[in-house]
């Protein structure tokens, strides 16, 4: 094992794993290590710092250990143990064993796209993306590595920045209704974890909600992928990954957890598979997102119900699709002045723009009171 290997493991996946296997801390050993034990198990000395003269020894002393005591080959554990401090993203395509270089390049592109379309939506659910991302996913996706090639099928492995340990003290409640509830993807428990989580699980939700989707469309369902959006199914996201599928004959994408912060749920992993047939199905879903997503030059006849000074926001309440619906409008801080004046009197305001709708959210962007 390579010396710079040994040393890309971080003392906090060390841990993670003899705790995931069995082993617990008994006392400090030192001042930068502890000694762990466990029931039939030997016992070992983990670092708390890479600052060690010896710590790629130590490192490869506690791999033959682990390997040993688990019936794993070295070679695999030391990947394992490598990225066992991010959520790594695999996108495996099943087929021939070699591809050509553009189906190749449009795999890694597509799982680009793929997660920047996840991270996107994690801050505000839409049909569809255009332009530049925001800054946080841009610095984001920076962050975000390749993994190590692996043997077999083509294999593509996203690796996103590295996940916090949960803090003692600070930990979530497991289990009980709390799974039950991020299953689902309960916004409140996202709220609780790092970005380098949130994103990651969201992914995990807007892979279930478009697969979810593409089989009540199969079914007869009306809007489902518009019903999905919300979770985080976009266009961008139906369109990476027709993108990746069309070429192949199918996709099996799956999400690990990092050790280092276990989540609520008994799964370690996550996985979805697309057909070559889907593609199909996620290029038409994507084409309707699009389409859906904004109406240019909607004038709306609408009452005022809030301002929120912030980036000049204002609530608006008007008839559309046949019902009184909510509408957010960002203006021009002259409009934005004229909008406190009527909101005052409770005037009715007259507004175009272009319409968003985003599942249950509408927005009016490029906004002006006529």
């Amino acid at each position: 094992m390579l010396a710079i290997s040994l040393r890309a493991i971080s003392p906090a996946s060390l841990s993670a794993y003899a705790r995931l296997r069995g082993w617990e801390k008994a006392e400090p050993y030192g001042a930068h290590s502890d000694v762990y034990a466990a029931p039939d198990l030997p016992e070992v000395i983990l670092p708390r710092t890479r600052r060690l003269a010896d710590y790629a020894d130590v490192a490869a002393r506690l791999i033959r250990i682990f390997a040993e005591t688990a019936d794993m080959d070295e070679s695999e554990l030391l990947r394992e143990l490598t990225i066992a401090d991010r959520d790594a993203i695999r996108v495996r395509a099943s087929g021939d064993h070699t591809v050509t270089v553009t189906d190749g390049i449009a795999l890694i592109a597509g799982a680009r796209d793929m997660i920047s379309a996840a991270a996107r939506s994690l801050f505000e659910p839409r049909a569809a993306y255009q332009g530049r991302p925001a800054k946080k996913v841009v610095d984001y996706l920076r962050k975000v590595r390749l993994g190590d090639v692996e043997q077999g099928s083509l294999v593509v492995t996203l690796l996103p920045p590295v996940v916090p340990p949960t803090v003692d003290g600070l930990r979530r409640p497991v289990g009980g209704e709390r799974v039950g509830s991020v299953r689902h993807n309960s916004n409140e428990w996202l709220e609780d974890e790092p970005i380098e989580r949130q994103t990651t699980w969201r992914l995990a939700d807007a892979l279930g909600a478009t697969r979810e989707a593409m089989a009540e469309t199969i079914g007869g369902a009306g809007d489902a992928f518009g019903n999905a959006i919300s979770r985080g199914a976009s266009a961008n996201l139906c369109k990476a990954l027709a993108d990746m599928t069309a070429p192949f004959e199918a996709l099996d994408l799956s999400l690990t957890w990092a050790l280092t912060r276990p989540v609520p749920t008994a799964d370690t992993a996550v996985r979805f598979e697309f057909t070559h047939e889907d593609s199909c199905i996620l290029r038409e879903a994507a084409r309707a997102l699009r389409e859906r997503s904004v109406q240019t030059n909607v004038r709306l006849i609408a009452t005022i119900e809030g301002l929120k000074r912030q980036g000049r926001e204002v609530a608006l309440r008007t008839q559309l699709d046949g019902g009184a619906r909510a509408v957010v409008a960002h203006l021009t801080p002259r409009d934005y002045q004229r909008a406190i004046d009527l909101h005052k009197t409770n005037a009715e305001v007259e507004v175009e723009g272009d319409l968003e709708c985003s599942g249950h959210r509408r927005s009016l962007l490029n906004a002006h009171i006529v």
